[in-house]
């Protein structure tokens, strides 16, 4: 079977720091437990999730 990837582009009417915010504000809500966080360009973080996975 042949992976398939998703891509998806859009624009908004707001500068890169808004959208840098809105992405990484409450990204623990949704994903699960953030640690290792570097949140600036280029920067890195891990997520765990409930099973152990990250």
């Amino acid at each position: 079977m042949k992976d398939n990837n998703y891509s998806k582009q859009i624009t908004v009417s707001v500068n890169s720091e808004k959208v840098f915010q809105a992405l990484n504000e409450g990204l623990n809500i949704w994903w699960g437990k953030t640690s290792n966080t570097a949140y600036k360009k280029g920067g890195q973080f891990t997520i765990t999730f409930e099973n152990g996975y990250w």
